[in-house]
């Protein structure tokens, strides 16, 4: 029985003494990221229209609103054409969500019509998302329990 009890004590003596010894991250100065962006983005027939159409950079939610009458894909662009975000294809009335982190100074939404569901499409209509200012950051936003 002692033997046993000195044997325990070998085992869990370096567990516990290893407890309370892990240093502890200091996240003082280390900013939060920031919760995305709401956009709404509606897409009819002639048109794509976003809102709001000024942001700061950052995540962003697009919630797409196919409006057109016919299927859509959605892509979201940086200003030089390089591609940050697309939607698969949207059946006329659905509704999608894209997310994407715009950088700026521009970013592009463009709506792209699908040919039978195809990955081919032509240029429809886009609308241009104008990204200004410092990025934002979560440090001043409330955090969820």
């Amino acid at each position: 029985m002692r033997q046993r009890r000195c044997a325990a004590l070998l085992l869990c003596a370096p567990l516990v003494a290893g407890c309370g010894t892990v240093r502890r991250i200091a996240f003082a100065g280390h900013s939060r990221p920031a919760a995305p962006l709401q956009v709404s983005v509606w897409s009819g027939p002639r048109a794509v229209s976003l809102d709001p159409s000024r942001l700061r950079p950052g995540p962003v939610l697009f919630d797409v609103a196919n409006q057109s009458g016919r299927p859509q894909r959605y892509v979201v662009r940086a200003d030089g054409g390089r591609l940050l975000a697309q939607s698969p294809a949207i059946a006329a009335g659905q509704t999608a969500q894209i997310k994407a982190t715009l950088h700026g100074p521009d970013s592009t939404v463009t709506a792209e019509s699908t040919v039978h569901g195809g990955d081919a499409g032509s240029l429809a209509h886009s609308a241009r998302v104008r990204i200004a200012g410092r990025p934002r950051t979560g440090d001043s936003e409330l955090t969820q329990p």
